[in-house]
């Protein structure tokens, strides 16, 4: 015979108040299995169960109503978990967005100012948010003849591409992202250094010799990153005068020297701080890490490189900076 709790009993059981078990039962949640002829309730090791799986429900945030009527049909239970879990996901995600935006807007000196402006970037969909980008992106590449393929590869492709669900790091960085491509002067930096670098090729065939070259030598540079060999020794010199030479179509060492010269001169024009960084919060949005660094070391091992190339010229480098940072230039 199934064992009878009085309402007393039942509560001290589940460690709830009887004034709980008494409103659950009084809103129907939980009805007694049965009255005494003194009219107390009694209940059984069913509603003992019944009162556990209520507690659980609760503690998950679902509501009293939403549990009474899955209690009637309690093969329901399973989706109404779900559907509830992925109301819990959405209400998480939003908490993680507001907290980085209150993150983001404490890193201002206008507060207020920037959460004025940051709302509506905040409350961009994915697609909205592939809509913007490529709006500053064509505002950054205005007016830049550059070559069709490194655009579509490098700029339309993986940048515009913002991941749909964004974790609360990702998110932080998609606000500083799209603030910084904002920018009126880093958009007008952007496009001056894109202009000043892809005017050096009058047609399209000297574009597209000058990316295939860009391709072989980045990697070959890269290579000597990776097996650690120093930009100043013999192995590094012999690797910069080899890339040299792809570029200007001759080894003779003059030639060689006058256009290391002219690369320095180009990359010390083009020192923009906010390129890599740009470029640092692309890779944080996209959840990767690691490609940005490996750009910045090829970029300061061939600065080097090209340093020791000419070092007797060294007056005329007296004003350039080594750790200058890369932007549109190669």
């Amino acid at each position: 015979m199934e064992r009878r709790y009085k309402i007393g009993e039942l509560a001290q059981l589940s460690g709830v108040p009887v004034k709980t078990v008494r409103y659950y039962s009084d809103l129907g949640v939980l009805p007694p299995s049965g009255v005494s002829e003194t009219g107390h309730r009694w209940y059984t090791d069913g509603d003992h169960a019944r009162l556990e799986a209520i507690r659980s429900l609760r503690d998950v945030g679902v509501g009293l109503e939403t549990i009474q009527k899955l209690m009637q049909q309690e093969d329901a239970i399973s989706e109404a978990l779900r559907l509830h879990m992925e109301t819990l996901e959405l209400e998480m995600a939003q908490l993680q967005r507001r907290r980085a935006l209150l993150a983001a807007a404490l890193k201002r000196n206008d507060h207020l100012g920037y959460l004025r402006g940051a709302r509506t970037l905040a409350a961009l969909n994915a697609r909205e948010r592939q809509q913007f980008v490529g709006q500053q992106i064509d505002r950054m590449l205005q007016d830049v003849p550059a070559d069709p393929v490194w655009v579509r590869n490098l700029w339309k492709g993986p940048i515009m591409q913002v991941p749909e669900d964004l974790s609360e790091e990702q998110f932080e960085a998609w606000l500083e992202l799209a603030d910084l491509m904002l920018d009126d002067t880093f958009i007008a930096r952007s496009q001056q250094m894109g202009q000043e670098f892809w005017s050096q090729f009058p047609d399209a065939r000297s574009r597209e010799r000058f990316m295939a070259v860009q391709q072989q030598t980045e990697q070959m540079m890269a290579d000597a990153v990776k097996r650690q060999v120093l930009p100043d020794s013999e192995e590094g010199q012999k690797c910069i005068q080899q890339v040299l030479s792809m570029f200007a179509g001759t080894k003779e060492r003059s030639v060689l020297q006058h256009l290391a010269l002219q690369q320095l001169e180009m990359i010390a024009r083009h020192t923009e701080p906010r390129a890599l960084h740009f470029w640092q919060l692309v890779e944080k949005v996209h959840g990767q890490t690691g490609r940005s660094a490996q750009v910045m070391a090829v970029h300061e091992w061939k600065v080097k490189a090209l340093q020791v190339c000419v070092s007797e010229f060294g007056s005329a480098l007296h004003d350039l900076h080594p750790e200058s940072n890369p932007g549109h230039g190669t």
